[in-house]
């Protein structure tokens, strides 16, 4: 089963608050890390499974190293800093797949659509952890969505003041496989909030989706272990300090998971 100390395994129903001032997620998932690095747990799925996955984490990480160079092109780095962002993964220790369930659920208006500030929703209000995600759905999978960041956000835990209040806006995929890019809170240190870590949640908005089960696959590139995590000098306006302290991806990540509510199953109240 999964744990914040070693961030792999099975996460049960209601088994995490990734927003910690709300009740527990309305899914359940299976994390995974790269084979390599970790031994994964794979007792109990399907045939074929490790095969399909390894191939799919494969080309993933292929992905994420060449979008990581193309995000030090947009940033205009220093010719001699291409790799900025490519050398916090050389080996991709700390990067997870992961495989979310949302099975359906009942629809309470004012509640699981996320206007309550404390009801359980399917995933609560958060920025990602890490570097950046790589989020694949099929068809619009509606309920995701996410608001404009605020500088100095990358830290908190909880990345608006209050999780209920309105500018949520809605970001369905666009039909078919559908990849979406979020920044993560140590991208928007190491850009010195040039880039943001993007606020989102996943609500139940009717009575019709709730009826539906939900499936997503985030893969979550995060720094290797031990990496320091400093924004680039060049992103850093002369005469001013970073609008972060130095830290590691170590130090950062395991603060971010520690504040996720580990919850124990509930037993059935039916019969």
């Amino acid at each position: 089963q999964w744990t914040p100390q070693t961030n792999m395994g099975y996460v049960p129903m209601l088994g995490e608050a990734v927003n910690p001032m709300r009740s527990p997620d309305l899914h359940e998932a299976f994390v995974l890390k790269k084979r390599r690095c970790h031994e994964n747990d794979l007792r109990g799925t399907p045939p074929g499974f490790e095969e399909t996955t390894s191939k799919f984490w494969d080309k993933a990480e292929k992905a994420a190293r060449r979008f990581k160079i193309a995000c030090a092109l947009a940033l205009d780095l220093p010719a001699s800093d291409l790799d900025f962002f490519a050398r916090t993964t050389p080996r991709f220790n700390m990067a997870s797949l992961k495989y979310n369930y949302y099975p359906p659920c009942d629809f309470e208006a004012g509640s699981t659509d996320g206007e309550s500030g404390s009801a359980s929703i399917r995933i609560g209000e958060h920025s990602d952890f890490g570097l950046l995600t790589f989020l694949f759905l099929n068809g619009a999978a509606p309920g995701l969505q996410v608001r404009r960041a605020m500088q100095g956000d990358a830290l908190n835990i909880v990345t608006c003041t209050e999780i209920a209040e309105k500018g949520w806006t809605d970001a369905p995929g666009r039909g078919g496989a559908t990849a979406i890019v979020n920044i993560g809170s140590m991208l928007a240190q190491l850009t010195n909030d040039r880039w943001r870590a993007v606020p989102h949640r996943v609500v139940v908005p009717n009575a019709e989706e709730a009826a539906h089960s939900r499936y997503t696959l985030p893969f979550f590139v995060t720094p290797d272990v031990g990496t320091v995590i400093s924004a680039h000098p060049s992103l850093v306006p002369d005469g001013e300090q970073p609008r972060y302290p130095t830290t590691t991806s170590d130090e950062c990540f395991q603060r971010r998971l520690d504040a996720i509510q580990i919850q124990a199953p509930r037993a059935n109240s039916g019969a």
